[in-house]
Order: structure tokens, then C-alpha cells, then sequence
């Protein structure tokens, strides 16, 4: 089990090194990961997608992240479900991505759009998001989390990636929305985890049953870890009841979307705000999962940063006492993060066995 130790002189949160934990601990490669992401279309660009793995070999970034499903599925998928809704649209060769990744050293992390289902919900009615005391359609674009329409749909093709060989799958929008909290307002908080633990537990006996050794990781709210009874009251999204089920959990810990003027004062934090809001969020995940906070490996920004910033949120993740961590940039520009690099020495408890390129203290 891990050990925490937690005192909170000045907020500063003290975790006992991974490295400690040798004999008898879980493998930890999967949270040690450093990566970046691909949206479906840039990942099913055979030349790109070839060339940017030769170029996370070449800057000792170990893992890549792509999307595999969202409103659409993005591979050739044969889950009657999805090809009965026409929704399969084969952007990405999953097989061959996975094996040239591979080839390549490279770990494989494909990001998965839960409940957020426009289509599926256009396709069946039936599973789209109610008035609670009614039964009335939403307009909006999300599914119920444990219709079974829904939770077989998803099974079939979590099962399907999972064959293919990637090595996780990371589950996001695996919550309830925050647009029609209103029309929801008489679902209990209870409810809302209920039905959204039947759809982790449904990817993890997916992922179980395929015979696969495939991770199931899940993205999370930042905030949860500054606010999180009244986070989960309106987003059903408790970290804590789900974390027994997953293998990493990724808070989604970027600057940008902290209000301007709140939770950061230069005049009690002498670092950066970068640093202070990802190292925050990140001891309050910490100390919120407690035996299970090795899994956390957190999102971090790249988008609207420079080269210093990228820098802060990376000493803020090594800082937090974790250790990998993915990179966010829609448009899939990372030069800051690989202009950062070089600035950056990772601990000596977050080597990854067999492939570590980075420095190291």
C-alpha cells in the first residue's frame, strides 16, 4: 500500500517516492508516462502521425495520445451497434498505428469520449439524457452513463480497442454535464455516481474480458481537488468511489480555465501561477485518493503557454511528488513543451524501466 505522509506546512504536500516501493508495489509505467495528443484526423494521417513518432523517439517523449472515439468511431470498427447507426468513420488504421508505435517504443493511450454522445443519442432517443421526473428528452448531447443501450455500445467497442493492442484506454467526459445542471437539479448526488460507476465498471470488465493487458484510465475535473463535495454534487464525478476500478487517473489541471484574479496571489505564492494552480490541484487529488494516488499522471496545458510555463507545470507535477504527465493542445502545436525540455531534470524515482531518454537528476 502506498504511504502518504501529508503535512500541510505552508500547503506543501510530501510523497513518499515511488522508488521505494519496489518489492511487492504495482508496476507505476503507466503513470510515469510522459505524452502528447493527437486529434483522430492528425492521428489518421499516416505521414504525420509516422513523423511525429520519430520525433517523440528523437526527444525522449514516451507515450501518445489519440482520439478513437467521440460523437463518431474512428476506427474500422465491427460493433453492430455502430455500424447500425453509421457511426463508424475509419480514420485511423488501429492495428498498424498501435504496431508502428510500438516498433517505436512508444506507449499508447487511446482517448475515449464517454458520455458525450450526440449521435449515439440521435441514433437511439431512447438513451438520451431525461428530465429525471418526466422522461422527457434533453436537449442536449449527452447519453445516460448506464442505459444498457448505451453500456453495450460501449462494451463492444472498448472490447474491440483493447484487442488491438493499445496499452490504455483514457475515458473523458465521464461525468454529467454542467449545461442543463437546471433540468437535472432533482437527480440525487448519489444517483449521478451511480450511474456513472456502472459505465467505469462496464470499460473495466470490457477490458478485463478481452484478454488484453490493457490500463483504463480516466479524466477528471481539476477542480475536484480544490472543491470537490460540491464539484461531485453537480457532476456526479467522485474520483474516490471510481479510483478501485482504474488504473490512472488524469486531472485535467490547466491554468486556463481558473478564473483570472482568483485562487492565485502572486503576494502569498512566490511562484508562478502555472505552478501554484497544478501543484494545488494535484496535493488535493493526492490527498483525496489517498492509497490510490499513485495512478494520478495529470493533463497539463499546452495551449496559449510558452516555453516557460510549460516548464512551471512540469516542476509543479514532479514537485506534487508524482511523475508523468500528458499535454493538452487541440491544435496539436507543442513547441513549447519540446522547447521546455531541455530546462527540465526528472527525478530519479520516475525512470521508466527500459525507455528513459530524458535527463535524470
Amino acid at each position: 500500500m502506498l504511504r502518504i505522509y501529508i503535512p500541510f506546512a505552508l500547503g506543501i504536500l510530501l510523497l513518499q517516492p515511488f522508488s521505494a516501493f519496489a518489492e511487492g508495489y504495482p508496476d507505476t509505467t503507466a503513470q510515469k508516462q510522459i505524452g502528447i495528443y493527437l486529434t483522430a484526423t492528425n492521428a489518421g494521417d499516416e505521414e504525420f502521425v509516422y513523423g511525429v513518432i520519430d520525433r517523440l523517439v528523437q526527444r525522449g517523449i514516451p507515450a501518445l495520445v489519440f482520439d478513437v472515439k467521440d460523437h463518431y468511431v474512428y476506427f474500422d470498427s465491427e460493433s453492430n451497434l455502430a455500424n447500425e447507426a453509421n457511426l463508424v468513420v475509419p480514420l485511423i488504421d488501429l492495428p498498424a498505428l498501435i504496431a508502428k508505435a510500438h516498433e517505436n517504443g512508444i506507449y499508447t493511450i487511446a482517448r475515449y469520449v464517454a458520455v458525450r454522445d450526440k449521435y449515439l443519442g440521435r441514433a437511439f432517443p431512447q438513451t438520451r439524457m431525461s428530465d429525471p421526473l418526466t422522461g422527457d428528452p434533453l436537449q442536449t448531447d449527452w447519453v445516460h452513463p448506464s442505459h444498457e443501450t448505451v453500456l453495450e455500445y460501449n462494451r463492444q467497442l472498448i472490447g474491440e480497442i483493447a484487442r488491438a493492442g493499445v496499452d490504455e484506454i483514457n475515458l473523458d467526459y465521464i461525468r454529467y454535464p454542467t449545461d442543463i445542471l437546471a433540468s437535472l437539479s432533482t437527480m440525487t448526488t448519489a444517483e449521478k455516481i451511480v450511474h456513472l460507476e456502472a459505465f467505469v465498471r462496464m470499460a473495466r470488465r470490457a477490458i478485463d474480458m478481452s484478454g488484453a493487458d490493457t490500463n483504463l484510465g480516466i479524466s477528471t475535473y481539476a477542480i475536484l481537488g480544490w472543491y470537490f463535495d460540491s464539484t461531485v454534487a453537480n457532476i456526479g464525478q467522485d474520483i474516490v468511489r471510481f479510483a478501485p476500478f482504474v488504473d490512472v487517473i488524469s486531472p485535467m489541471a490547466y491554468p486556463q480555465t481558473f478564473a483570472k484574479g482568483a485562487y492565485f496571489n502572486p503576494a502569498l505564492h512566490p511562484r508562478t501561477r502555472e505552478y501554484y494552480l497544478v501543484r494545488n490541484t494535484l496535493e488535493g487529488y493526492i490527498e483525496l485518493l489517498g492509497e490510490h494516488a499513485w495512478k494520478l499522471r495529470p493533463w497539463i496545458q499546452g495551449y496559449y503557454v510558452n516555453t516557460g510555463d510549460m516548464t512551471e507545470q512540469i516542476a509543479a507535477v514532479y514537485d506534487s511528488g508524482l511523475c508523468g504527465f500528458t499535454v493538452w493542445s487541440a491544435s496539436n502545436y507543442y513547441q513549447p513543451l519540446y522547447s521546455s525540455l531541455p530546462h527540465t531534470s526528472v527525478p530519479s524515482r520516475c525512470t521508466i524501466r527500459e525507455n528513459v531518454a530524458l535527463a535524470i537528476e
